[in-house]
């Protein structure tokens, strides 16, 4: 009884947490800005203190009128000081409302100039609110005003781009052209116009406009409901086809252990007994997943050549579709090469690990940026793309677009910084280190200060 009672209490507790502080309540404050803002200006127009209830109703409006004069600044503070804090789920989860869909994976500096669209948003609603109150004599006033604001708002959009999405944010450009042009026939209708017969032409005109708007919206909207649909489907296949095959039948183990000592890759043999320009492919995928699973073992490393503590580059690398191939030595001391990595580092982390990529014929030396081992476990829509190599924070190894949980047998530290990860994947199991962790901040700061030696540091290797 307790536990169900708890359980209920916890619901009630993350519905209010979540949903209703802060989202729902920044939510309506932004959708009725607009509304809101016009109401309390007729308010202030008839403010008077004569009685109690009047001056009740005055101080009311004046107070909702401070509220919604500090909104538009506040929200380009907040975003302004919490820029890492908005890729954060649980800070989603309670203030996502005032930075839907803003591209939250960009840099520092695109999202401090990404965060005040809201800004404009809620300013342009409350000189709107002013200009329809004062000057609702002046039609030609009013539409100036918004004229101008258009214009701006369609330069920034075409400048920052601070959507998440190219199609939004050219959506939005597309949106604002078509207000715009709305105003300048607007002006037509105002009291500096044409003749009511020359109004009417122009009427059907501006509903032409309005109503191919509406019809590129809708074309859009149905487009990517479509493509949601399709690729959901596609996932679910891919789900299917996977369980299928785990339930087929595994090859002999004494059969597969014959195949890894023929490529030289057993984990039990030094690299020096490799050659330089040996490449061998692997085509069974069994045994291509049963040498991932010796090479890349926490505990699985080869003897370095020599008694200096060292990091196997790999010089060449070719693949073919399906197949996995790998050529590891050990480079001559360099001093400049043993730089970038601390000694502890160097000295736990000589460990040989496979390079596994599909569908490509040759990958370069400057994709793997060479003087780090390279370890790769992607999943099947990943394997497709073209991905950039990420670094380990801490020991320098590179990690081609791999997700946390799968870095987690390699990377006992746990800190590293990923990349390619898709938005599915945020949603069901991911989830993102605290940015305000003092421990991250001073890795990140090192990664930072890595980052910058490592385009001198790798023209100096030699091959």
């Amino acid at each position: 009884m307790s536990l169900l009672f708890h359980n209920r209490a916890r619901t009630i507790y993350d519905l209010l947490q979540y949903r209703i502080f802060f989202n729902s309540i920044l939510r309506s404050m932004i959708q009725s800005y607009l509304k809101l803002s016009v109401a309390t200006f007729l308010a202030l127009t008839v403010i008077t203190f004569n009685s109690s209830q009047e001056t009740a109703n005055s101080m009311l409006s004046l107070l909702v009128f401070l509220v919604l004069l500090g909104f538009p600044p506040f929200t380009i503070i907040f975003l302004s000081k919490n820029l890492l804090a908005m890729r954060e789920e649980t800070f989603q989860k309670r203030f996502s409302s005032i930075f839907l869909n803003l591209d939250i994976y960009g840099s520092l500096q695109f999202l401090s100039s990404a965060s005040k669209m809201v800004f404009l948003y809620l300013l342009r609603r409350l000189v709107m609110a002013l200009t329809i109150v004062q000057f609702s004599q002046y039609t030609f006033v009013q539409i100036f005003t918004q004229i101008m604001w258009s214009t701006g708002i369609i330069f920034f959009y075409g400048k920052v781009q601070p959507l998440n999405e190219p199609l939004l944010n050219q959506l939005e450009i597309f949106n604002e052209g078509t207000i715009l042009i709305c105003l300048y026939f607007n002006l037509l209708f105002s009291e500096i116009g044409s003749t009511p017969g020359q109004k009417y032409q122009l009427g059907w005109i501006l509903i032409g406009i309005i109503s191919v708007n509406i019809v590129v919206n809708w074309v859009l909207l149905l487009k990517r409901v479509v493509t949601m649909v399709f690729q959901t489907i596609k996932e679910k296949w891919e789900k299917v086809k996977i369980h299928q095959a785990k339930k087929e039948p595994v090859q002999s183990i004494d059969r597969t252990n014959t195949k890894l000592e023929k490529t030289k890759l057993d984990v039990s043999k030094s690299v020096d007994h490799i050659p330089k320009e040996e490449g061998v492919f692997v085509e069974s995928e069994i045994e291509q997943q049963e040498i991932i699973k010796k090479s890349q073992g926490p505990t699985k490393y080869l003897t370095p050549i020599g008694t200096q503590k060292q990091t196997p580059t790999p010089l060449k690398s070719a693949f073919k579709q399906g197949s996995y191939s790998s050529i590891f030595t050990f480079p001559k001391p360099n001093t400049n090469l043993q730089q970038r990595f601390d000694p502890q580092v160097i000295e736990t982390k000589d460990k040989f690990t496979i390079e596994a990529v599909q569908n490509q014929e040759f990958i370069s030396k400057t994709q793997l940026l060479q003087q780090s081992p390279v370890v790769t476990e992607l999943l099947p829509h990943q394997q497709h793309r073209n991905l950039n190599l990420t670094p380990n924070i801490l020991t320098g190894a590179y990690y081609q677009d791999m997700l946390p949980h799968q870095q987690e047998d390699h990377d006992p530290y746990r800190y590293y910084a990923t990349s390619g990860i898709l938005p599915h994947q945020q949603k069901e199991e991911l989830q993102v280190t605290n940015p305000k962790d003092q421990p991250y901040k001073s890795l990140l700061a090192e990664y930072v200060e890595r980052r910058r030696n490592i385009g001198e540091q790798f023209n100096m290797l030699n091959f």
